[in-house]
């Protein structure tokens, strides 16, 4: 019962991530459209998003291994930097930050 709330965590997390956008400020998604460039901070969330993906698989395998903890120490930096950007609030880059950690020390 515990790995499928893990389980449900992890998704849970990943859909948080997924929803992050680098658009450019108020422009919402047009941004590429009419100014014909993205955000600044774009290939940083597609860095992030990726990470997190190969987070998941490998905290479903093993949450407390290395490549578990390098790939949330990865993923914890550039959530900062995404903070750094404006791309997410001081809280928002907090609470992911502690759901992340989270994840890397629930009992499966």
């Amino acid at each position: 019962m515990a790995e499928t709330t893990s389980n449900r965590d992890i998704a849970a997390f990943i859909s948080r991530i997924m929803n992050i956008n680098a658009t450019l400020p108020g422009m919402g998604g047009a941004s590429a459209g009419i100014t014909g460039t993205t955000s600044p901070a774009a290939p940083t969330v597609d860095r992030l998003k990726k990470v997190v993906i190969e987070f998941a698989t490998e905290c479903r395998k093993n949450p407390q291994s290395n490549t578990a903890g390098r790939l949330a120490e990865e993923a914890e930096g550039l959530l900062s930097v995404l903070q750094s950007m404006s791309v997410i609030s001081g809280s928002d880059c907090d609470n992911l930050v502690l759901i992340l950690h989270g994840l890397r020390h629930t009992d499966s």
